[in-house]
């Protein structure tokens, strides 16, 4: 990019990203003026990045494995959802059988989880306990629901 001022080419010097725009500072190194460009950003090339990073490995075990119904039926079996089986095997190079048993992550409470559950605590109660009021997992998940009439009289 040429500096308005004196058309020597400036350097970049900053560059800010939100959502939608790229900014880019830039700063001449003849007049030492500062100026900015902004850019929309173009997700088509972020796509391809993404992409590009898919393990060539991966891509080629994708291409020799299909899933098959009968796999699919055999994950829903072990509470594995379809998506997660055909990311599993097409996007991450998992073999079929592999991605098909073992059980997902779902995150760092899956213990406190069962337990809440066993209690009769739906999850959002669960999560709301912990992220918004603050307690650890286990009073989250032990602590018994209040009855309306109990809420009331707080």
């Amino acid at each position: 990019m040429n500096c308005p001022v004196c058309s020597t080419k400036a350097k970049v010097s900053n560059v800010w990203k939100n959502k939608r725009h790229q900014t880019r500072v830039y700063l001449c190194p003849e007049c030492l003026t500062e100026f900015r460009t902004k850019e929309k950003i173009d997700y088509s090339s972020i796509d391809k990045y993404i992409l590009e990073q898919i393990s060539e490995q991966a891509v080629e075990k994708a291409k020799n494995q299909k899933v098959t119904k009968k796999h699919l039926k055999i994950a829903k079996e072990n509470g594995i959802k379809e998506a997660t089986v055909r990311s599993r095997v097409y996007y991450h190079g998992w073999d079929v059988e592999e991605a098909i048993v073992t059980p997902p992550n779902y995150g760092k409470y899956t213990k406190w989880r069962e337990v809440a559950k066993a209690n009769g605590i739906a999850l959002p109660t669960f999560y709301s306990r912990i992220n918004v009021n603050g307690w650890t997992p286990e009073k989250a998940a032990t602590t018994p629901l209040l009855k309306t009439k109990e809420r009331i009289a707080k």
